[in-house]
C-alpha cells in the first residue's frame, strides 16, 4: 500500500512538473521561431527528447547514469536558452550503464535550485552536477529568491521516499551560508 501510494504520489508530481515546464518551454519557442529558427529547431528536438524519456521511464525505478546524463544534457540546454548567461551549469557524470539513478531526480533538484534562488545576470545562479564516490552531487550558489512562493518540499520528499523503497541510502541535503548541496546516491542493482 505503501509503495502504491508513494508511485501515485510520484505520477502526481509529474503532472505538476510536466505543464509548467512545458509552459516555460512553449513561451520560450514563442520568440525563437521569428529570432533564431535555427535554434527554436534545436530546441524543440531536445524539447521532444525531455518527453520521450519522460514517458520511457515513468514506470522505472531506476535509470542508468548513462540514460539520466543524456537527459539532463538536454534538460539543461532547454534552461540555458531561457535563462542565457544568467544561469551556469556544469556536469560531469559519467555514462555508467551499470550504475544507476532515480528518473528525473536531477531535474527535480535542479528545478528546485532555479525555483528558490535569483536567477538574473546580476547574480546568475551557478549550478555543479558531479560524481563524487558513490553519489551524485548538484551545489549551487545559495542567493535565496525572496518572491517564490512557499515550497510544499514535496519534490525533494518524493525524491526520499523512492529511495527509500530501494535503498539504504538517502538523499542528504547540505546548507551554509554560500552554498546548497543535495547529495543523491548512485545505486548499483545490488543496492
Amino acid at each position: 500500500l505503501k509503495v502504491e501510494m508513494l508511485d501515485n504520489k510520484y505520477k502526481t508530481l509529474l503532472t505538476q512538473v510536466n505543464p509548467h515546464f512545458l509552459f516555460n518551454s512553449l513561451n520560450v519557442l514563442i520568440s525563437l521561431v521569428h529570432e533564431d529558427p535555427n535554434l527554436a529547431e534545436k530546441f524543440i528536438r531536445q524539447l521532444s527528447l525531455i518527453y520521450r524519456y519522460t514517458l520511457e521511464n515513468r514506470e522505472r525505478d531506476l535509470v542508468s547514469l548513462k540514460d539520466e546524463k543524456s537527459f539532463i544534457d538536454s534538460y539543461i540546454f532547454l534552461l540555458k536558452i531561457r535563462f542565457e548567461e544568467a544561469l551556469e551549469v556544469s556536469v560531469d557524470i559519467p555514462e555508467d550503464e551499470d550504475r544507476f539513478s532515480l528518473p528525473m531526480a536531477l531535474q527535480i533538484i535542479l528545478e528546485n535550485a532555479i525555483k528558490h534562488n535569483v536567477v538574473s545576470i546580476e547574480k546568475p545562479l551557478s549550478i555543479t552536477i558531479s560524481a563524487e564516490r558513490n553519489q551524485l552531487n548538484v551545489k549551487n550558489n545559495k542567493q535565496i529568491n525572496q518572491h517564490t512562493e512557499k515550497s510544499t518540499g514535496f519534490g525533494l520528499e518524493n525524491i526520499k521516499k523512492r529511495l527509500s523503497y530501494l535503498s539504504d541510502k538517502g538523499l542528504e541535503i547540505e546548507e551554509n551560508e554560500k552554498e546548497y548541496i543535495a547529495k543523491l546516491p548512485i545505486l548499483t542493482l545490488a543496492s
